[in-house]
């Protein structure tokens, strides 16, 4: 259901800003070109989601993955709100904070760990 929600308002809001759209919200911030059709982009989004009662909100990455050594990421990431799922063959993925905070976090722990 997203991409019938917000699609049509970000397709609106590039074409507002001329700026070669793709599918996603994220893909307009990334191509947009100068201050002027950032401007412009986020103004229509704003206007588009407002007047169709859509929420927007900022977000950050809030996953982090790796090839191996799950059980110690799981280990080392334990007192924290974050969910650690550690597959067959040692791979994980980490969820419930930002993406950059647990990596540099593990990297502080346990260098060499992520």
């Amino acid at each position: 259901f997203w991409a019938l929600q917000y699609g049509p308002v970000a397709a609106g809001a590039a074409a507002l800003a001329g700026v070669a759209y793709r599918l996603y919200v994220d893909d307009l911030a990334m191509l947009c070109e100068g201050a002027r059709q950032v401007f412009l982009s986020l103004v229509a989004l704003l206007l588009a989601c407002t007047a169709t009662s859509l929420v927007v909100e900022a977000h950050s990455c809030t996953a982090l993955s790796g090839r191996d050594r799950g059980p110690e990421v799981a280990d080392a990431l334990a007192p924290l709100p974050v969910e650690v799922e550690v597959m067959p063959g040692g791979e994980w993925r980490a969820t419930g904070l930002d993406s950059g905070f647990m990596r540099d976090l593990l990297e502080e722990m346990a260098p060499g760990l992520v």
